[in-house]
C-alpha cells in the first residue's frame, strides 16, 4: 500500500504540467480567435443593431410600445421578452 503514495516531488511537478497545459491552450484558443477575426477588420460583415434594443426598451420604460410607437425590425415578442430583464438591472 505504501507503493501507491507519490512523493511529494512527484505531485508539485505534476500540478507544474497540468498549469503549463492549461495556459497553452488558452493561449491556442486565443490565437486561434485572433487568428479567424483579425484579417477582415476592415471588412463589412453584417449589419449589426448595436445600441438599438437599450434605446427600444429604455423607449419601453417611458411607455412606448414596440411596432405602434418604436420601430422594432425583429420578431414581435423579443422586446417584451427582454423588457423585465432590463427593469431588472
Amino acid at each position: 500500500m505504501a507503493d501507491l503514495i507519490l512523493p511529494p516531488t512527484a505531485s508539485v511537478q505534476r500540478t507544474r504540467v497540468v498549469w503549463l497545459a492549461e495556459a497553452g491552450a488558452i493561449l491556442g484558443l486565443m490565437a486561434l480567435a485572433l487568428w479567424l477575426r483579425v484579417p477582415n477588420l476592415d471588412a463589412y460583415t453584417g449589419s449589426f443593431d448595436e445600441g438599438i434594443r437599450a434605446e427600444q426598451l429604455l423607449l419601453m420604460s417611458a411607455g412606448y410600445r414596440p411596432f405602434r410607437d418604436i420601430f422594432a425590425s425583429q420578431g414581435p415578442l423579443l422586446l417584451d421578452l427582454l423588457y423585465p430583464f432590463y427593469l431588472a438591472f
